[in-house]
């Protein structure tokens, strides 16, 4: 195991002490990609903009048989990333009413912290 920084920016860096967390990011890399599928088969034009991919990435998600889903999360490469800044998440912590300030935020907090996830 090497030393040195574990963390990622959220921008595709491979994290570099976490041979001992495959496991976990593998099942949580499953889970992303089936819960993007699945927001993909009820209504493509919201999951796109939820998901932050293109038509042409949605379009291979889709396709891509369970097989390769599986191969694909086996990876110590987090898939998934928090998808606002973390101002809201703060907010989202210290509000009771938090279902109130996702929607209300939500358009603005990805316009504000949006990348584009596959260029």
């Amino acid at each position: 195991m090497t030393k040195g920084p574990s963390a990622s920016d959220g921008r595709g860096k491979l994290l570099t002490n976490s041979v001992a967390l495959v496991p976990e990011i593998r099942k949580l890399n499953i889970s992303f990609l089936t819960l993007a599928r699945k927001l993909l088969a009820s209504g493509r034009s919201d999951a796109l903009a939820s998901l932050g991919i293109s038509q042409e990435m949605a379009d291979v998600l889709v396709a891509m048989p369970e097989t390769e889903i599986t191969k694909l999360a086996n990876t110590n490469l987090l898939l998934c990333r928090f998808y606002f800044g973390s101002h809201v998440l703060a907010e989202l912590i210290a509000k009771p009413h938090w279902e109130e300030l996702v929607v209300r935020d939500s358009a603005l907090a990805m316009d504000e912290d949006r990348t584009v996830v596959d260029e």
